[in-house]
């Protein structure tokens, strides 16, 4: 109907005379920016400290978007910005790192720095000397050490530490931590002398007072929990149990165990092993089991309790 009124009218358009685009003109197209930024020149190095390098570089060009600058020390990435000087942080002291500005527009294009290498300072500083050495805990053979942090001027590195026991080196690796460190295969009631050594990453080490530690006469200390007890075989009127062996800090003492069904101990002597057959039980029932652990001087300590339903 529309098509019939314009034809009527008059006022049905000649297509043939119309023109594609407006004005006789194509629509603008955005070239493609295949043109890399200038190359950053005057990489310099502005400052240094035990762990960060300062750069600056003159600020590259580019015909048709701003540029941003990736930083990377070897073949890694390290830094990203579009200031023309970055910090670069987490470094050691002492060492040579090899450094590259990239200049980069927004599509992609990049242009390389002459690489420039710069050092940190070295650290000749040793750590301040540890201190606050105490036992934490004591047995017949066996220390437990603890002792305060020790301070460094290097805030980016961590400190490692040796235990030294009558002037020998007890730890055969490095020791991070500064409490529950554990000393063992010592004689019952003797006195020892023990000092702690910190080193920071430069190798500069600090040694602490000497400190006079005793193991005991007596055992007072349980063995460990027994642990990951679990059914091997369950059948209507028994079950087979099995669990990991405890540990007591005398090591030449012998640890025995007792089976619990609830609050009746089921085993008639002591065992010695780590497996228990409970017979005797009512099929389809829910029992709870637990091992407790005792070491030759009495001390006991109990593990976690174990629901089992036996079979119809």
């Amino acid at each position: 109907m529309v098509m019939s009124m314009l034809v009527l009218t008059g006022n049905m358009p000649n297509f043939y005379d119309e023109k594609p685009y407006p004005k006789d003109t194509l629509p603008e197209i955005t070239p493609t920016d295949a043109t890399p930024p200038s190359k950053p020149l005057n990489v310099t190095v502005t400052g240094q400290t035990l762990g960060t390098i300062d750069l600056a570089w003159d600020a590259a060009a580019d015909d048709q978007s701003e540029v941003t600058y990736e930083i990377t020390r070897g073949s890694s990435l390290i830094h990203v910005t579009k200031n023309t000087s970055a910090k670069i942080d987490y470094l050691d002291p002492g060492i040579e790192y090899s450094f590259t500005v990239i200049a980069r527009d927004r599509a992609g294009n990049k242009t390389y720095s002459d690489t420039v290498k710069a050092s940190t300072v070295a650290d000749t500083t040793p750590p301040a000397q540890p201190t606050g050495l105490r036992v934490r805990a004591a047995s017949l053979n066996s220390l437990i050490l603890g002792w305060s942090q020790a301070a460094d001027n290097d805030m980016n590195g961590s400190l490692a530490y040796d235990v030294y026991v009558d002037d020998k080196k007890v730890n055969t690796e490095d020791i991070y931590f500064t409490s529950g460190y554990r000393i063992n295969d010592l004689k019952q009631a003797t006195a020892y002398s023990i000092k702690i050594v910190a080193k920071d990453k430069s190798g500069n080490t600090s040694t602490s007072n000497v400190f006079l530690a005793s193991t005991t006469a007596t055992d007072v200390t349980p063995p460990s929990k027994p642990f990951f007890l679990k059914p091997t075989k369950i059948k209507k009127d028994r079950v087979t149990l099995e669990w990991e062996p405890s540990t007591d800090d005398d090591t030449k003492g012998t640890i025995t165990y007792d089976v619990y069904k609830g609050t009746e101990k089921v085993n008639p002597v002591p065992l010695t092993n780590t497996s228990f057959t409970v017979t005797d039980l009512t099929p389809q029932t829910e029992y709870v089991f637990k091992i407790v652990a005792k070491d030759a001087a009495g001390n006991t300590s109990e593990g976690y309790i174990y629901e089992v339903m036996t079979e119809k």
